[in-house]
Protein backbone atom coordinates (compact mmCIF):
# COMPACT_ATOMS: atom_id res chain seq x y z
CA UNK A 1 0.00 0.00 0.00
CA UNK A 2 1.13 3.67 -0.93
CA UNK A 3 0.62 6.63 1.45
CA UNK A 4 1.58 9.91 1.28
CA UNK A 5 3.52 11.26 3.90
CA UNK A 6 4.79 14.73 4.08
CA UNK A 7 4.14 14.99 0.13
CA UNK A 8 6.31 12.32 0.02
CA UNK A 9 5.32 8.63 -1.40
CA UNK A 10 6.01 5.74 0.43
CA UNK A 11 5.05 2.11 0.99
CA UNK A 12 3.28 1.77 4.43
CA UNK A 13 6.38 0.15 6.33
CA UNK A 14 6.08 -2.44 3.89
CA UNK A 15 10.05 -3.28 4.15
CA UNK A 16 11.77 -6.68 2.00
CA UNK A 17 14.73 -7.81 1.07
CA UNK A 18 15.38 -10.91 -1.42
CA UNK A 19 18.94 -11.72 -2.24
CA UNK A 20 19.49 -14.41 -4.80
CA UNK A 21 22.64 -16.47 -4.57
CA UNK A 22 24.91 -12.80 -3.84
CA UNK A 23 24.23 -11.89 -7.61
CA UNK A 24 21.11 -9.75 -7.46
CA UNK A 25 18.85 -7.61 -4.50
CA UNK A 26 15.70 -7.08 -4.64
CA UNK A 27 13.81 -4.40 -2.35
CA UNK A 28 10.69 -3.49 -1.41
CA UNK A 29 10.33 -0.14 0.69
CA UNK A 30 12.77 2.06 -1.13
CA UNK A 31 12.12 5.45 -1.32
CA UNK A 32 14.66 6.85 -2.92
CA UNK A 33 18.06 6.18 -4.54
CA UNK A 34 20.63 8.36 -2.93
CA UNK A 35 23.58 6.73 -5.34
CA UNK A 36 24.92 4.19 -6.68
CA UNK A 37 28.06 3.33 -8.20
CA UNK A 38 29.97 0.37 -9.14
CA UNK A 39 31.24 -0.98 -5.39
CA UNK A 40 27.95 1.01 -3.05
CA UNK A 41 24.42 1.89 -3.84
CA UNK A 42 23.11 4.04 -1.28
CA UNK A 43 19.49 3.82 -0.77
CA UNK A 44 16.74 5.26 1.44
CA UNK A 45 14.15 2.97 2.73
CA UNK A 46 11.54 3.39 4.68
CA UNK A 47 12.80 1.53 7.77
CA UNK A 48 16.27 3.88 7.70
CA UNK A 49 19.10 4.28 5.49
CA UNK A 50 20.75 1.26 4.06
CA UNK A 51 23.96 0.49 1.99
CA UNK A 52 24.68 -2.15 -0.67
CA UNK A 53 28.17 -3.02 -1.12
CA UNK A 54 29.94 -5.39 -3.58
CA UNK A 55 31.39 -5.09 -7.36
CA UNK A 56 29.98 -4.50 -10.55
CA UNK A 57 27.14 -3.42 -9.12
CA UNK A 58 24.14 -1.98 -11.12
CA UNK A 59 20.26 -1.04 -11.11
CA UNK A 60 18.71 -3.60 -13.19
CA UNK A 61 15.00 -2.61 -12.44
CA UNK A 62 13.71 0.70 -10.40
CA UNK A 63 9.95 1.40 -9.83
CA UNK A 64 9.93 4.28 -7.12
CA UNK A 65 5.94 4.24 -7.15
CA UNK A 66 6.06 0.68 -6.32
CA UNK A 67 9.02 1.18 -3.85
CA UNK A 68 10.94 -1.28 -5.20
CA UNK A 69 14.62 -1.83 -6.53
CA UNK A 70 17.10 -4.34 -7.87
CA UNK A 71 20.03 -4.03 -8.22
CA UNK A 72 22.55 -6.81 -9.85
CA UNK A 73 26.27 -7.89 -9.54
CA UNK A 74 28.53 -9.17 -7.03
CA UNK A 75 26.26 -8.63 -3.68
CA UNK A 76 29.39 -8.36 -0.33
CA UNK A 77 26.56 -7.00 2.34
CA UNK A 78 23.94 -4.66 3.24
CA UNK A 79 23.73 -2.54 5.91
CA UNK A 80 21.48 0.23 7.72
CA UNK A 81 22.40 3.36 8.75
CA UNK A 82 20.21 5.53 10.87
CA UNK A 83 17.29 4.62 12.70
CA UNK A 84 14.22 3.91 11.26
CA UNK A 85 12.08 6.81 13.06
CA UNK A 86 11.76 3.99 15.96
CA UNK A 87 10.07 5.17 19.25
CA UNK A 88 11.66 4.44 22.67
CA UNK A 89 9.13 2.54 25.12
CA UNK A 90 9.24 5.90 26.88
CA UNK A 91 8.43 8.21 24.00
CA UNK A 92 5.18 5.43 23.13
CA UNK A 93 3.79 5.71 27.37
CA UNK A 94 3.92 9.33 27.38
CA UNK A 95 1.99 10.53 24.32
Amino acid sequence: MIVEQNGNKTADKEHSVFIDARKSIRLIGVVEVISCQDGIAQLKTNMGNMQIVGSSLRVEKLDLENSLIEIVGNIGGIKYAGSADRKSIFAKLFK
